[in-house]
């Protein structure tokens, strides 16, 4: 299993890493195809004879979400984001004799806001300034290492169980190696030369916590829909979502760090 993880993670790092020197416009595609297999894989795993969300629908409006931040930045997720509430309204008003619809409308929304929305924050970061890829790149590698310290710390030294009602597997010894590890990471990386040292000690710290939740929140929907993984596209991770929850929780909060020092 962990050859496998190592290797998958080999192919996919540096198709990641590649797309981001080649320009804003490949590292937006890359983002939107990672946004529409990641929302296949959470309706997919919701889906059963209770639950029916519009995947076609969430999809659409999804895909909007990158997009947005690609020509417009924030004020195109903003407009975006009403577009969508809109669309939604509509949905539920013509579709009201369903006595589902509520449900149904609900759980599709919540797809498109926690994943598409999410994720589209990274493009964000790469817009926010002339070292925005550099930004980018830096909330990549401390996601990577706080991911990875924390899989391979819980495995040798874990004893202390961090979740077990969410996660039997994540410890304290884990989390707290992710942490540290993703602080002096991310505060050794020199080649951010816009942030100073305890600019990025503070990223780091903020990513080794927010990823770990962003981990945390997906375990637990998996635990409430009693399945592994979402999805079976990465070998050693299971599908696009489980291998970018983290990302979802620490692009969000480090576009807000940015956003505050610049």
């Amino acid at each position: 299993m962990f050859k496998t993880r190592v290797f998958t993670a080999l192919t996919g790092i540096p198709l990641l890493i590649g797309s981001i020197f080649l320009g804003k416009i490949f590292f937006a595609a890359l983002i939107l195809l990672i946004i529409l297999l990641a929302q296949f894989e959470f309706y997919s795993i919701l889906k059963n004879d209770n639950v029916h969300p519009k995947m076609i629908l969430g999809l659409i409006t999804g895909g909007l979400f990158p997009l947005g931040a690609f020509f417009k930045a924030g004020s195109g997720i903003e407009g975006v984001l009403i577009l969508t509430i809109i669309i939604y309204f509509i949905w539920y008003l013509l579709a009201l004799g369903n006595q589902d619809i509520v449900l149904d409308c609900a759980l599709t929304m919540v797809g498109v806001l926690y994943i598409s929305l999410s994720l589209s924050f990274l493009i964000l970061i790469y817009s926010i300034s002339d070292n925005g890829k550099l930004f980018v790149l830096t909330v990549f590698i401390g996601t990577w290492v706080t991911d990875t310290s924390a899989y391979i710390f819980g495995r040798l030294f874990g004893k202390r169980k961090l979740a077990p009602a969410i996660s039997p597997s994540k410890t304290w010894e884990g989390f707290i190696a992710g942490f540290f590890l993703s602080t002096l990471v991310v505060g050794g990386l020199f080649f951010v030369p816009s942030l100073s040292l305890m600019e990025r000690i503070g990223l780091g710290a903020i990513i080794g916590t927010t990823a770990q939740l962003g981990d945390l929140i997906e375990s637990k929907l998996k635990r409430i829909l009693k399945v592994k993984d979402t999805g079976w596209i990465l070998p050693g991770h299971g599908g696009v979502l489980d291998r970018f929850d983290s990302l979802i929780a620490s692009g969000i909060v480090s576009y807000v760090f940015f956003s505050l020092i610049l």
